[in-house]
């Protein structure tokens, strides 16, 4: 069923981070692999799974893993979602879903207070949140809508931001919905929460304009450029202070947006409405498309700022600047 290691270097299904963007999990056509992300990438260890895996979540750095397969192999279906226990080397509970509903996408929620703690699942059909890590065989939320896009966040209490197939935003907080948005647009591919879950950001006319809203003041939003072209966007990521937002696209380059203008000092929640900001965007050559994108450093500024990228291909790619001049820097990840 596993092996201690998956070979070389691979392209990369799937990458996640866990709360504090310590440790790094990605998901292979062969298994999965763990990497340490402070201060520097280095590998941790890698284990095989026959049939690879669509999915591969850690829970909040402890020896739990969410694990959804490829389809390839019997066992690891993918309308079954595994916690594995590395330490055990075994499973340890499942979520098994009707045969017709392939799971898309799952996020992992951890509280302050471990009865908060919830794992979110997205099918083609249906949007499900299940107790974690008691997996009870009654979701806290059950509802069917076709997700597209889904970003999870919060301290004591969850919340879920979701972009549907049909171009509707929800955002749901304690397990209820709170906020429902009439989009008029089908091509957004994106969503993120802040890591206080108090502000989202999604993608709109095809990957041109990137929204940013406050969750406590949705009538007013600010719209950041991204440009004329249209693209797929492959990832949106606050900072740590909710000041800045990266974002990645299949046109391989990468965006970051000084969201309000610190320069001017202005209020992110009164001044700044519906208006784009060109004088506050970072716009930087990237070799790969991104499938997840963080910042690198804690505090930023346009002379000494870094930006760490997964790509798809199985590199890492270091954007950002160094002394005011922008660079981008690649090496391949070896999950040996």
């Amino acid at each position: 069923m596993t092996t201690t290691s998956i070979s070389g270097s691979q392209a990369i299904k799937y990458a996640s981070l866990n709360r504090d963007q310590r440790l790094l999990t990605i998901a292979t056509d062969e298994g999965f692999a763990l990497f340490d992300m402070s201060p520097t990438p280095s590998f941790i260890f890698a284990r095989g799974f026959e049939g690879g895996l669509h999915i591969a979540e850690n829970f909040d750095g402890s020896n739990l893993f969410l694990l959804v397969g490829t389809g390839k192999h019997p066992e690891f279906g993918r309308n079954k979602l595994i916690v594995w226990d590395d330490a055990a080397q075994c499973i340890v509970g499942a979520i098994i879903l009707p045969e017709d509903s392939p799971i898309e996408h799952v996020k992992l929620f951890k509280s302050t207070r471990l009865d908060k703690c919830a794992v979110i699942v997205a099918t083609s059909q249906y949007l499900y949140a299940y107790p974690f890590p008691t997996l009870s065989d009654v979701p806290l939320i059950a509802r069917e809508m076709r997700v597209k896009a889904m970003a999870v966040a919060g301290k004591e209490e969850s919340v879920i931001a979701v972009i549907t197939v049909e171009g509707k935003l929800s955002i749901f907080r304690q397990n209820k919905e709170v906020i429902q948005l009439d989009l008029n647009d089908t091509s957004s591919t994106c969503v993120a929460l802040d890591s206080a879950g108090l502000n989202f950001a999604y993608d709109l006319q095809h990957g041109s304009t990137i929204v940013v809203t406050p969750i406590a003041s949705v009538s007013k939003p600010i719209e950041l450029y991204r440009g004329s072209s249209n693209a797929t966007i492959s990832d949106l990521c606050f900072d740590a202070t909710s000041k800045w937002i990266i974002c990645s696209s299949s046109t391989k380059t990468l965006h970051i947006y000084d969201i309000f203008g610190q320069t001017k000092q202005a209020s992110f929640f009164s001044k700044f409405s519906s208006q784009a900001y060109e004088d506050y965007k970072i716009e930087m050559p990237c070799e790969g498309q991104a499938r997840l994108a963080f910042f690198s450093d804690a505090t930023l500024d346009r002379q000494n700022s870094s930006v760490t990228l997964i790509g798809v291909d199985g590199q890492f790619h270091f954007a950002g600047f160094r002394a005011g001049t922008a660079f981008c820097d690649s090496f391949q990840l070896y999950f040996m």
